[in-house]
């Protein structure tokens, strides 16, 4: 990775930063597979909600791809425990920012 540094560096921005590094260094299925880990989560009632929802946050940010944010917050609903499931229903979470707000309450 050293050597790689030393004949790339001179990024503009992070992002460009991320994708070389991305490019240079992820398995080829490596989307294919976070997507799959992604669709086959759920949190256990042990996990913090909060916990649950950055770690989504980061399998988004780790597939680089672009998602709504109602749709990162749909997820997270479906893919809670099934109690909060039930807390959350009748709410309205437009991103997950709000919905880590909410989450105290929901617990």
């Amino acid at each position: 990775m050293k050597l790689w540094w030393w004949f790339v560096c001179g990024f503009d921005s992070w992002e460009q930063f991320t994708a070389a590094f991305r490019s240079e260094f992820s398995s080829v299925d490596a989307k294919h597979r976070l997507k799959a880990e992604l669709g086959q989560g759920t949190q256990h009632l042990e996990e913090n909600l909060k916990d649950f929802i950055n770690a989504t946050a980061m399998f988004y940010d780790r597939i680089g791809e672009e998602v709504t944010e109602a749709e990162k917050v749909q997820r997270v609903l479906r893919q809670v425990h099934p109690q909060l499931q039930d807390l959350a229903e009748g709410h309205a979470y437009n991103d997950l920012a709000k919905l880590v707000k909410a989450a105290d309450d929901l617990m």
